[in-house]
């Protein structure tokens, strides 16, 4: 138990010993300045306890706190022991205890002082220097309460404070026990020579005594004054137990006077000593709680002066109802601190309030709630996190997900949040491949199929030894696409592009210039014809609905992706020259998507010497060996798509591109952008058409046009941004 205490001592002078801090308390005191802006704090905040940290603010669960200015936690130099070089050498052995507990050379040394300070209270008891001897013994109940032989001497103490003179006795028989006759003092009325609370007991009292006098061996009366002073005793022991001890004390004075060996006796004076000092502690505790001094200064705290209630007392009622009370704040204290956030210090709150008392009902009720609201802190971060994705803000995303760190326990969650940034960064809210039709806002239609285009690097441009390669294809350069995109599946058809038309009034360039061109079979060749346009097909005739738009210009497909974005709230465009030869590889590195040379199998509607005309003309240029059915456009998406879902890359019809034209590559973008300049007239014109050399065909090859050429040749496709 010494040692127990001794390091409950160690422990409080690692908090308190000059250069440690309390848990929880700063490394550095406040400056004014920081104490003025402190109280410049919103009154609705509620400043979080620090484990250590018991003032201001009020907080009422079954206790009234009013808030009071902290104290210093005494040291060993507050404990006057009467000599200097004793105390320094308490102060050593302690200091040594606080940094290695258990140390057997430091334990002895502090139980040698507190034995010669023990020696030193009985000497000044034997001079009568009362408030002395009471100083030291307080000096080392301070350092350890169950000291032995502390409770004797403050017994001897309090005895030495009231002396008893015996009075004379009369004499008595050799044979006769020996009794102290009372000393008279405090008497109420001439029959009785002692006050006692009841009066005929009294009168008794002294009619024994009297006959004992008398005849010194008259075993009735002794008997009889023995019960007496039994019944004495058991009033004093009823007083004590009503906290009347002024009375007590009072019987057990007449006891003693009459028989300082009383059988029972120095227990009860024990007991009431004992008492006397639970109370004093009990009071000293309420005080403590009224003053918010819960914990802290740690020998001056309510949670000190309970502890040593209940060390002599382990069934005291109102100490571990106190405790109870000091655990349920500090539940409270660790529910604050969750709510600001801070769970480090909530756990440590929950901790500390779980050594309090063995019930642990309460803590557990506090973690339930805690891990309730972390829990539900945690679905709305978790909200948040993924709002911020996807409306692109990847640092409001990054913040707020550095808040569900903080929470812990959530690092499976955290790390699907952080793939999901990853992609969003890349697709938005998107997957690769995911197919998307965007309603329009009025919901009177759709938006053209698109696919999304997975981010990544290419090389783009021919390689120097691929075969009918152009000098415009070049220099290769590779291009790093940080963030995905949308591509249209198949090119805009006529049906898509006439509900534009419709809904506008708009007037494309061919109707503007009344006509465009056509093939004319019987010449075998294009031939300009008048009233053409995006209505017709690539013979002058009415367009079906799903064959692709063409006779359009580059500033009709402009017209048009620009309906389109304010139709659906997203951000439509012509696909820039880089994004388009990324998506027509689908990363391959060969001539064509589907390898070099001729197609095995029929894959798009290309040239090839097994096409005719309606008047059995048929492609002198076109790859040899193949046919596909169709001497002129085909409906959109007959033939198979390429690795990346996109029909028609190749063949077709050639697409209108964002970029202007630019006879090579050098200087070319590196980020997949298109390459604009202000004022340019001539823009790019990618994939083979249904009329192609096949050398037109390759993913690199490229044309370039006027923006204003209408021609059967020629149709578009939507691209789409994912943020």
């Amino acid at each position: 138990m010494v040692r127990l205490t001794i390091l409950f001592l160690a422990s409080f002078l690692m908090t308190t010993w000059p250069g440690q801090r309390a848990l929880g308390q700063e490394s550095e005191p406040e400056s004014a300045a920081e104490r003025q802006g402190e109280g410049a704090e919103s009154e609705d905040e509620r400043r979080v306890r620090r484990l250590g940290d018991v003032e201001n603010d009020e907080y009422e669960f079954e206790l009234a706190l009013p808030s009071a200015p902290r104290e210093e936690a005494p040291t060993v130099e507050t404990l006057p022991l009467g000599d200097p070089e004793l105390e320094e050498r308490l102060q050593q052995a302690l200091g040594i205890l606080a940094v290695r507990q258990g140390d057997r050379a430091a334990q002895a040394e502090v139980n040698a002082i507190l034995d010669e300070v023990m020696d030193r209270a009985s000497f000044q008891m034997e001079d009568g220097d009362f408030e002395e001897a009471r100083s030291l013994l307080n000096a080392v109940r301070q350092v350890d309460p169950n000291k032995e032989g502390l409770g004797d001497a403050w017994a001897r103490l309090a005895e030495l404070q009231q002396p008893v003179e015996p009075v004379a006795r009369p004499a008595v028989r050799q044979d006769a026990p020996a009794i102290e006759a009372p000393r008279k003092e405090n008497t109420v009325t001439p029959e009785s020579g002692y006050t006692l609370p009841n009066s005929a007991q009294a009168e008794r009292l002294d009619q024994l005594l009297a006959m004992i006098a008398a005849r010194p061996g008259h075993q009735a009366a002794l008997a009889e004054l023995d019960n007496l002073l039994d019944d004495l005793l058991a009033q004093a022991r009823t007083a004590m137990q009503d906290g009347d001890f002024e009375s007590a004390t009072g019987l057990l004075n007449v006891v003693r006077s009459v028989n300082p060996r009383k059988r029972g006796l120095a227990e009860t004076r024990r007991l009431l000593s004992q008492t006397m000092e639970v109370d004093d502690w009990l009071e000293r505790a309420r005080a403590a709680e009224q003053s918010g001094a819960l914990l802290e200064p740690r020998l001056e705290s309510a949670y000190y002066w309970y502890r040593q209630v209940l060390t002599v007392d382990p069934e005291n009622v109102a100490a571990l109802r106190g405790l109870r009370d000091i655990q349920q704040v500090m539940v409270v204290y660790a529910l604050d601190a969750a709510k600001n956030l801070d769970f480090e210090l909530s756990d440590a709150w929950l901790e500390e309030a779980g050594t309090i008392q063995t019930d642990q009902r309460a803590v557990e009720q506090g973690r339930r709630e805690i891990d309730r609201f972390r829990d539900d802190l945690a679905a709305t971060i978790d909200g948040e996190i993924v709002m911020a994705i996807r409306a692109g803000d990847t640092e409001l995303a990054e913040f707020r997900l550095i808040d569900l760190i903080a929470l812990g326990g959530h690092e499976e969650r955290v790390s699907e949040l952080r793939s999901m940034m990853s992609r969003e960064e890349s697709y938005g809210q998107y997957q690769p491949g995911q197919v998307l039709q965007d309603p329009f806002t009025n919901n009177t239609g759709y938006a053209p199929t698109t696919v999304v285009i997975t981010s990544g690097s290419f090389v783009m441009g021919a390689p120097e030894d691929e075969d009918e390669r152009s000098s415009n294809e070049g220099p290769p350069h590779r291009v790093t696409f940080q963030r995905g995109f949308a591509l249209g599946v198949t090119e805009v058809t006529v049906r898509q592009f006439g509900a534009f038309v419709r809904e506008t009034g708009y007037l494309t360039d061919a109707e503007r210039q009344r006509g465009s061109s056509v093939w004319d079979d019987e010449l075998g060749q294009l031939a300009d014809r008048p009233n053409i346009n995006w209505r017709h097909d690539f013979l002058g005739a009415d367009a079906a609905d799903d064959l692709p738009v063409v006779h359009v210009t580059w500033n009709d497909a402009v017209a048009y992706v620009q309906w389109l974005s304010s139709r659906t709230g997203r951000s439509y465009r012509l696909p820039s020259e880089a994004e388009y030869e990324y998506a027509a590889r689908a990363g391959t590195r060969t001539a064509h998507w589907w390898g070099d040379g001729r197609p095995r199998d029929t894959v798009e509607n290309l040239a090839g010497d097994e096409d005719r005309s309606p008047t059995e003309r048929k492609f002198s240029a076109g790859f040899r060996n193949y046919g596909d059915g169709y001497f002129g456009p085909a409906p959109v998406g007959s033939f198979a798509a390429n690795p990346w879902g996109l029909h028609d890359m190749s063949g077709n019809v050639s697409e209108w591109i964002q970029d202007c034209w630019h006879t090579n590559y050098v200087r070319a973008p590196v980020d997949g952008l298109a390459w604009e300049n202000p004022g340019c007239t001539r823009y790019v014109i990618r994939g083979g058409y249904w009329a192609s050399a096949p050398r037109q065909a390759r993913s690199a090859a490229r044309m370039s046009a006027s923006q204003t050429l209408r021609t059967p040749q020629v149709g578009f496709r939507v691209a789409r941004d994912l943020w």
